[in-house]
């Protein structure tokens, strides 16, 4: 075996036991049924493109349109209701032809929706783990194939790392999100940015599949190109400016296009977000200063990343790997991205991170010329003693935790099957996903518009709880909406879902 293939091999091995041991060390955060918003959102879209019914309402409801004609007949008005009639991470607008919308991009979905419906929760760190060892290092071999390979290797390997045990990152592995899948993007493209701007330029094109907001740092990518246009020109080198241009135009579109082609047969227009639109708004001038203490904060991981990385590049700077273009370009980053969050009127501590990822990338291209990682040249033996290290601390995790099986995490929620409709919060997503029933969200509507809904869904005959300790409201408030209105009901204390009230 020659060494090129002998480097790649040893990598695919340390992607496999890297990807191994992050399974096992976050297999119970992987066992049960989706819950919430997020991971309910993305479970349920990939369920619907293994289903082949995306483009479909997946979470049919075909009784809308005339409960929504009831609604109105009551004069109640659409804000008092549209985010009663579907569970989290749905939003509905009469514009959409009364189609019930997953509000996420299909990037995450798409990925998981090839494996099997019972690994895909316990596939997700495999899959992310696999993906941010592996893209990079490849990436990386093709920008600086003379390098020493221990260069990536070495500081890869304890950036895998750091991602299993350390906040923020190891959040992200513990729960299915939109993040995780792009670390491989941003490490890569920071990797890369000063060497191969325009497969840059796809990457960050590509994260926007996963979320949108990540187009934002494509403008500190534009810096970077825009010193080599000039520079074509002046040589008068247009053959090559004009190649060069045409790559960065062609590897944008083929990167945004999925969303594209997504966004279309969705909405009907390629350009349209699929968010609702409390989910993109922005914060006035005088409202900012709220965000500023809460995104910049010692006490937020990805504020500490932010420093960390800037840190080590200033270091880098001191000793002349980086180049003051270079550190400037690299500012831009994190000051765009906290920028537009700053503005941004929703409020979430993993925001910022893409220019997070981007920095730890640019951390380890400042590497790659290190003599401390090419002394030896059985340095490359120290990532497979960490992946051993790391798979051993996973079986031991693994072993002393109990768990549940697929079927298991179905029969805990099997109860949620016996009605049409499920009243609550949390658990909506899950008796969707579950049963293929419809959630309602009982505290995010107007009294007069539950009473109502109720009312005509009891008419059409279609069943009805009301999961008491999922929704986030005092029980007597509860009860006072039913017997004040005259709804007949039914206690019941279930083992695993709490009380229940069976609407009769």
């Amino acid at each position: 075996m020659n060494s090129k293939k002998n480097y790649i091999f040893h990598v695919f091995i340390l992607s496999l036991l890297f990807s191994i041991a992050a399974t096992l060390r976050f297999s119970d955060n992987h066992e049960k049924l989706p819950a919430d918003c997020d991971e309910f959102g993305y479970l349920n879209l990939a369920k619907a493109f293994s289903n082949n019914n995306t483009f479909n309402d997946h979470s049919p409801r075909p009784y809308l349109k005339n409960l929504v004609t009831e609604l109105k007949k009551n004069n109640i008005p659409e804000l008092e209701y549209r985010w009663m009639i579907m569970p989290y991470a749905y939003h509905f607008s009469e514009k959409t032809n009364y189609k019930i919308i997953n509000q996420y991009p299909p990037g995450t979905s798409f990925l998981i929706s090839w494996i099997p419906i019972e690994y895909r929760k316990k596939s997700f760190p495999f899959l992310v783990i696999f993906f941010s060892f592996l893209i990079p290092f490849l990436f990386f071999k093709n920008a600086y194939p003379s390098t020493n390979k221990n260069n990536i290797l070495i500081p890869l390997s304890f950036i895998i790392i750091l991602f299993s045990i350390s906040t923020p990152f190891l959040s992200e592995l513990a729960r299915i999100n939109s993040l995780a899948f792009t670390f491989c993007l941003f490490i890569t493209a920071g990797l890369i940015a000063f060497k191969k701007p325009h497969i840059s330029l796809l990457l960050i094109f590509l994260s926007a599949n996963f979320r949108l907001v990540n187009l934002l740092m494509l403008i500190p990518f534009v810096a970077i190109i825009f010193p080599e246009v000039i520079k074509k020109i002046k040589k008068q080198e247009f053959k090559e400016l004009r190649n060069f241009l045409l790559k960065c135009f062609s590897y944008s579109i083929i990167g945004i296009t999925p969303y594209f082609i997504y966004a279309y047969l969705l909405l009907g227009n390629p350009f349209v977000p699929t968010y609702p639109s409390h989910d993109i708004a922005s914060h006035g001038l005088f409202e900012v200063m709220d965000n500023v203490k809460f995104y910049l904060n010692l006490n937020q991981p990805w504020f500490v990343v932010h420093l960390v990385s800037l840190l080590v590049l200033a270091i880098q700077l001191r000793y002349r790997l980086l180049s003051i273009f270079q550190f400037i370009i690299i500012l831009l980053f994190p000051l765009l991205n906290y920028s537009f969050f700053i503005f941004h009127k929703i409020q979430m501590d993993y925001y910022p991170f893409a220019s997070g990822m981007i920095l730890i990338g640019i951390c380890i291209y400042t590497f790659r010329n290190a003599k401390l990682f090419s002394y030896s040249k059985h340095l490359y033996l120290l990532p497979f003693a960490l992946a051993i290290t790391m798979c051993v601390d996973g079986i031991n995790r693994y072993i002393n935790k109990e768990h549940l099986n697929y079927n298991d995490a179905n029969d805990y929620y099997s109860e949620l099957c016996d009605f049409d409709i499920v009243w609550g919060e949390s658990l909506c997503g899950t008796a969707e996903y579950l049963c293929n029933n419809n959630g309602f969200k009982f505290k995010y509507a107007t009294r007069r518009a539950r009473v109502t809904a109720m009312n005509f869904l009891k008419e059409n005959n279609l069943s009805q709880v009301i999961l008491v300790n999922d929704i986030s409201l005092p029980f007597k408030e509860i009860e006072e909406t039913l017997t004040n209105n005259n709804i007949m009901f039914e206690l019941k204390k279930s083992e695993n879902l709490g009380l229940l009230l069976i609407l009769k």
